[in-house]
């Protein structure tokens, strides 16, 4: 499935196919409180020089999904959330197919959210192990 943005928060101020989520084919798969999973195919557009997948594609993932689930969570209008820190540790190449990425929040902060984000390849390999801290912010600091 497709991530479609609720109906009952705040529209996002890009439509759904201008992000970098449509130009990197990334798919939001399940969304529950504090745990969210999606997936990315393994093509041209997110392959680096050698024919393998990028890691800095597995990073994007792994914050949009950290970042959406942080959404979720806040009171999001007075509130915004977005990407603080991010480091990731590649464990083993992916050159076709999909990577899986699964997002589990660890800490839930007034100011800031930490998720834990596994990635994996079809055969079900560990492929990246991610933390993601996501900044918590009033929305009226970045109105203009």
């Amino acid at each position: 499935m497709t991530f479609k943005w609720p109906e009952h928060l705040p529209p996002p101020i890009q439509t759904e196919d201008r992000t970098i989520h449509a130009a990197l084919g990334i798919e939001v798969t399940l969304v529950e409180d504090g745990h969210l999973e999606g997936r990315m195919p393994v093509e041209d557009r997110v392959r680096q020089p050698y024919g393998v997948l990028h890691g800095g594609a597995i990073a994007v993932l792994a914050e949009s999904l950290a970042s959406l689930g942080t959404c979720f969570g806040i009171d999001l209008g007075p509130e915004i959330a977005f990407g603080q820190e991010i480091n990731y540790s590649l464990l083993r190449t992916v050159r076709d197919g999909h990577v899986r990425a699964v997002a589990t929040a660890a800490h839930r902060g007034r100011t800031a959210w930490v998720w834990d984000v596994r990635a994996y390849d079809d055969a079900g390999k560990l492929v990246a192990i991610v933390r993601c801290t996501i900044a918590v912010r009033p929305s009226r600091e970045f109105q203009a």
